[in-house]
């Protein structure tokens, strides 16, 4: 029966549906390890790229408060001088200072916030078990 044995033969080289399993299934892990290391790597250049911008657009906000604020304290301080010949009414100069208080206030609440989330807001904008 030579050809029953080369059957059995046959048969045993062939991987059974359980090993070609577990081999679907360690090439599945190690392709989500793959991924899963990528995503951790994406994150990470992520955080890198935020701090550095945050640096550099509290900087400019920064920059950009004190000239706007320079600006509105030399024309209050026009205004009171005698010697030179720039006048304000008195509603023109009180609306020139609240609504430049409330601007530079508003702009410097919606870039912070923008800037620096609280971690609440943070936390729910990302997504896994792992964050």
């Amino acid at each position: 029966m030579p050809s029953d044995l080369n059957l059995q033969h046959l048969q045993q080289d062939q991987p059974s549906d359980e090993e070609e399993q577990i081999a679907a299934l360690s090439v599945f892990g190690a392709e989500k390890q793959g991924l899963d290391a990528e995503r951790q790597r994406e994150l990470l250049t992520g955080l890198v790229q935020d701090r550095e911008q945050r640096k550099t657009y509290s900087l400019r906000l920064f920059v950009l408060i004190c000239v706007w604020i320079s600006v509105v304290f030399g024309i209050v301080i026009a205004h009171g001088c005698e010697s030179v010949a720039f006048r304000l009414d008195q509603a023109e100069l009180v609306t020139l200072i609240g609504s430049t208080t409330v601007n530079v206030i508003g702009l410097f609440a919606i870039v912070a916030r923008y800037l620096f989330p609280n971690s609440e807001v943070r936390s729910s904008t990302r997504t896994g078990p792992e964050c």
